[in-house]
């Protein structure tokens, strides 16, 4: 799947008009070799296109993959009688904090991870809720 401008349109159609297998493979080459490549097609197809792919998470592609499903779900069953969203942003938000660890470890990994986070985050919570022990233990250790 692929995004382009409209203004572009004519020239990426003719561009991708053009490209047959080898070409393909050769500009593949030295891509993979150099990062760049010397098929001036290419890099202007490259420069015009807003490439996303599903296995992104967050990218375009993926957004507008849930998007079409739950157009479809209200479609097929109707409009939700309940409807969750969840805030990014919230840095407490355990569900979020939950999902963060999943998506980017193995489940055991994970677990540990939550489970360290947890304890880092009551034991600064406790710093913080009671700053006099904290400089008191501060003034004791000079």
């Amino acid at each position: 799947m692929l995004s382009v401008k409209r203004r572009s349109f004519p020239d990426v159609e003719r561009i991708v008009q053009s490209l047959g297998p080898e070409r393909l493979e050769a500009a593949k080459v030295e891509l993979e070799a150099s990062g760049k490549t010397t098929d001036e097609g290419v890099s202007q197809l490259l420069r015009s296109l807003s490439l996303y792919g599903f296995r992104q998470p967050m990218s375009r592609e993926g957004r507008l993959s849930m998007w079409r499903k739950i157009l479809s779900l209200i479609v097929q069953h109707g409009i939700p009688a309940i409807w969750f969203t969840l805030n990014p942003n919230d840095l407490t938000n355990l569900v979020k904090l939950r999902l963060a660890a999943y998506r980017s470890r193995h489940p055991e990994e994970a677990e540990g991870f939550l489970t360290s986070l947890d304890a880092t985050y009551k034991r600064t919570r406790l710093a913080i809720s009671d700053p006099l022990s904290s400089a008191a233990g501060a003034g004791a250790g000079t």
